[in-house]
């Protein structure tokens, strides 16, 4: 079967005719279209920010310089790019943003991802109290400073200074409080590759400060928390003691001023205090406990007879709970006690500086034989162990927390006497 097709030597003069066509003098292909190629760039920061962002490529010789502006966390592209290697970079101010190198082939899209990291910067600083001798150092001021998810506190040291490191760039408020001085706030711009300092100068406030604490004792002891603190003078406030027995009041105009403490079962000091401008006023109000004048409390009282000597025949002893009441006069500053001893009432006075109450009662019996009860009562020993709410009034362990009781024949010749002690509470 015949065979159809050009004859071998005219298709290889074709073959030859069209490759020299496509070549220059040197040899070199021409006329022939090559796949481009495309780069993908994305730009993110750590930590993550919210920033538009132009990125340069640059490429091989006689590659003009191309840029694509963007957003951190999206993605850009430079398409129709020949075969090659490229360069990718960027800057972005308080980052640091390394270049990319990149090589484009046809017919493909390279990734590039370039990522930036935020510098850090130092702020120094100096609060200064513009008072009548010059500006002199504020120590102890407390320095905020703050921009958007950034809140940092620093205290001024006792040359006024200040300092804050590791700060990223950017805008920032400084704001300064002083109990004594009225600061203004300040607007600072911090550059990584320097440093930024600052200086704000303070006005004195017309007006002083007291701060106190109530503490169980006179001088030294446990501090009372919760306890009402009230102060009078040419301002009244009232304030709260804090877990620590601490208080404040701020705030005030010149004067002197008298503070007195209120507090369940305590008997407080009253305090004098004077206050001047820009100046901080300390005080302590001492308290001492007291059993409450003015009330009544009803329970049982138990007690134990520590010593029985009698002379002749002496009555059965008491019963081991009386159930009773204590009534309180305040005006008078007399207790009574009904129930305590069955046989009579104990009328008394109690003095609130010891927590010593002293009492007697006397009651005739029908064949004209008498009883008399003399008590000495210690309402502060263990009082503050189970406060609240059921004060130990009086205790065994205490020889003054006794009573005495004597009976007396009709003729008035001591027949017995009997010496209780007592633990007593309140059971409500």
């Amino acid at each position: 079967m015949a065979r159809f097709g050009l004859p071998r030597n005219l298709a290889i003069a074709l073959i030859v005719t069209a490759i020299g066509s496509c070549t220059s003098e040197n040899g070199e292909l021409t006329g022939i279209d090559e796949p481009k190629g495309i780069i993908r760039v994305g730009v993110t920061s750590s930590p993550a920010g919210d920033f538009g962002i132009t990125v340069a490529l640059t490429g091989p010789e006689g590659f003009s310089a191309r840029t694509a502006t963007m957003s951190l966390g999206e993605t850009s592209a430079f398409a129709d790019l020949d075969p090659g290697s490229y360069t990718l970079s960027t800057a972005l101010f308080g980052f640091d943003c390394p270049s990319v190198s990149v090589t484009v082939r046809g017919n493909q899209t390279t990734i590039a991802e370039i990522v930036c990291t935020r510098r850090a910067g130092a702020i120094t600083g100096v609060v200064l109290g513009n008072v009548s001798s010059g500006d002199l150092p504020i120590s102890g001021a407390s320095v905020e400073l703050s921009a958007p998810g950034v809140n940092l506190t620093r205290h001024s040291s006792a040359n006024g200074n200040v300092s804050f490191v590791g700060v990223e760039a950017g805008e920032y408020t400084v704001t300064v409080f002083h109990q004594h001085f009225i600061c203004p706030t300040q607007t600072i711009i911090v550059d990584p590759s320097q440093s930024t300092s600052f200086t704000i100068s303070c006005t004195p406030k017309t007006t002083g400060v007291i701060v106190g604490s109530v503490i169980f004792g006179v001088e030294t002891g446990s501090p009372i928390s919760d306890a009402t603190v009230d102060l009078t003078g040419p301002a009244s406030r009232t304030a709260t003691s804090s877990s620590n027995g601490s208080f404040t009041f701020d705030e005030l105009q010149p004067g002197t001023y008298t503070l007195t403490a209120t507090f369940p079962f305590m008997n407080c000091q009253a305090v004098s205090a004077d206050v001047g401008a820009a100046r901080t006023t300390t005080v302590q109000v001492g308290c001492t406990f007291r059993f409450p004048l003015g009330g009544e409390i009803a329970g049982a009282w138990a007690y134990d007879r520590l010593l029985r000597a009698q002379t002749g025949t002496c009555p059965a002893p008491l019963p081991d709970v009386g159930i009773g009441s204590m009534t309180f006069n305040s005006a008078s500053g007399t207790i009574e006690i009904v129930g305590l001893d069955p046989a009579l009432t104990i009328r008394g006075t109690y003095d609130n500086e010891t927590g010593i109450y002293t009492g007697t009662g006397t009651a005739a019996a029908g064949d004209g034989s008498s009883i008399q009860t003399d008590v000495i009562l210690n309402f502060d020993i263990n009082a503050w162990d189970f406060f609240p709410p059921a004060p130990v009034f009086f205790t065994d362990a205490t020889p003054t927390s006794v009573w005495t009781r004597r009976h007396r024949d009709p003729a008035g010749s001591l027949v017995c006497t009997e010496v209780y002690g007592a633990q007593g509470f309140r059971l409500d």
